[in-house]
């Protein structure tokens, strides 16, 4: 892992590569980044983007998918949320996939490029260690199970309706399984 300053920003970021993705984050507070560190340390964040590639290679083959991470508080969360969602309150997470990447698992023919923008990922720390606490399970093991539930939504997974809710729930469950962490819906 290697930190770096872009040139169009003044904050700093995070920088990652598991498989074909390139994964790029940002955190607003150091403890946040402190709970990152641990989950990337431990390996588990590798295994979860094994398991995505695995549910999305058909369509991406040998295509660099770039994904951006911000981790924050509550209060912008919230904020986030009112911006684009009209709703004004705080969640744990926000995943807003790119319009490139959507068209390239619709139609593999339409993008050529071997670069292609997956999304973005915004998660509020606070919301999940306060979540954690109230449901009596370890902050990294919910952190990872939104991280992958974020990611499922960019790849296309839904709940909206019960059948659509079952079916991410047991891709939820089977990446999680992968990485020894328990059903998070029992």
């Amino acid at each position: 892992m290697e930190k770096n300053k872009h040139l169009n920003f003044q904050d700093e970021y995070i920088s990652m590569s598991y498989e074909n993705f390139v994964v790029e984050i940002r955190c607003k507070s150091k403890k946040f980044e402190a709970e990152l560190l641990k989950v990337q340390k431990n390996e588990k964040l590798k295994k979860i983007f094994s398991k995505i590639n695995f549910l999305i290679n058909e369509k991406t083959i040998e295509k660099k998918l770039y994904l951006s991470f911000l981790i924050t508080n509550n209060e912008e969360i919230s904020e986030i949320n009112k911006k684009y969602r009209n709703k004004p309150y705080a969640t744990n997470i926000l995943s807003f996939p790119s319009n490139e990447f959507q068209t390239l698992i619709k139609n593999k023919e339409k993008i050529k490029k071997n670069e292609i923008y997956f999304g973005d990922i915004v998660i509020s720390m606070e919301k999940i260690i306060l979540e954690a606490f109230e449901e009596k399970k370890k902050v990294q093991d919910h952190f990872l199970h939104l991280i992958t539930h974020g990611i499922l939504h960019l790849i296309g997974y839904e709940h909206g309706s019960k059948r659509e809710a079952n079916k991410m729930e047991e891709v939820e469950k089977n990446i999680l399984n992968f990485i020894n962490i328990k059903n998070p819906y029992k």
